[in-house]
């Protein structure tokens, strides 16, 4: 009845006949009912009650409609992000696939039109990203390409980022960010990666700990924190430089008993970058270290200069 009703047209009566309905049918038949009103302001609330049930049998048809709402408002910025979530997920039933990547097409083409000053580089299409990750050598473009896989699916990328995590050449803390997103999307393939020192090293992304949950980084930091309590400007500019760091290595770890040379080391080159004059001896023995091996780990924090 409800559907028949529908067809003819009868929006008004149909939502009054469903007025006090709270099924999950009844929630998108009220939505497609609003939306030919267009009532798009009560698409949208209704819609963001409705798709907190991800799990609901008609998730995507009340997404799919939402979208479109915001669409018909100008809402494209937040529609945008919404299709870019979406469409970073693993699986998208196809005709909804399909709606998405052409609504996100044509929004963001919608967006470089009406923006003169918009940036070449602010996206690429799939195509443009895959030829980007095997041939482009600047920094500033890879990085924008690989903030853009983030939104993507990543597993349609799988063989350009193989090669890429394969090319001793391309920045560590770019490849950290590849395996951080190819965990994030449940890649549990086995990945091999060659980093700056031409050092192999064989991982699957699911299995691994992201970078700020490491626990020896958290353990550096902490030790950094106990030596450095006054100062929280220099303490703020020894956490960036652990995580430089961190993000330099991974997914290599730390062993124990590098941790206070590490945090030595950092807590010595942020002294050094603020001008701070202290003999290498101080650090050493503020932190419990030898001299000889604080050194060695010094120079290492100092060539980390990806981040």
């Amino acid at each position: 009845m409800i559907d028949e009703l529908i067809e003819k047209g009868e929006y008004e009566k149909v939502l009054d006949l469903l007025k006090n309905e709270t099924s999950e049918i009844a929630g998108l038949q009220k939505i497609i009912c609003y939306f030919s009103l267009k009532k798009h302001q009560e698409v949208i609330e209704l819609a963001k009650i409705l798709l907190k049930n991800e799990t609901s049998n008609y998730y995507y048809d009340i997404l799919s409609l939402y979208i479109a709402a915001l669409v018909e408002i100008e809402e494209d910025d937040t529609a945008i992000k919404l299709l870019e979530e979406e469409l970073s997920m693993p699986y998208i039933p196809g005709e909804f696939e399909n709606i998405f990547n052409d609504t996100y097409n044509r929004l963001v083409k919608k967006q470089k039109q009406a923006n003169k000053n918009y940036s070449p580089y602010d996206l690429y299409n799939d195509d443009e990203i895959k030829n980007l990750l095997e041939n482009n050598e600047k920094e500033e473009i890879l990085l924008l390409c690989v903030n853009q896989l983030q939104k993507r699916n990543i597993r349609n990328f799988l063989p350009e980022i193989k090669k890429f995590l394969q090319n001793s050449a391309k920045p560590n803390f770019l490849k950290t960010i590849i395996l951080e997103s190819l965990n994030e999307q449940n890649i549990d393939d086995e990945i091999n990666i060659i980093n700056k020192d031409g050092m192999a090293i064989s991982v699957i992304p699911t299995e691994l700990t992201p970078l700020f949950e490491l626990e020896s980084l958290k353990k550096v930091n902490d030790i950094i924190e106990q030596k450095v309590q006054n100062d929280i400007s220099l303490l703020e500019y020894c956490f960036n430089i652990s995580t430089s760091y961190f993000a330099s290595i991974y997914p290599l770890d730390l062993s124990n008993d590098e941790y206070d040379y590490v945090a030595a080391s950092v807590y010595y080159y942020a002294l050094t970058l603020s001008n701070v004059e202290k003999p290498i001896e101080e650090v050493a023995n503020l932190f419990n270290v030898k001299k000889e091996f604080l050194s060695v780990y010094y120079d290492t924090i100092c060539n980390v200069n990806e981040y």
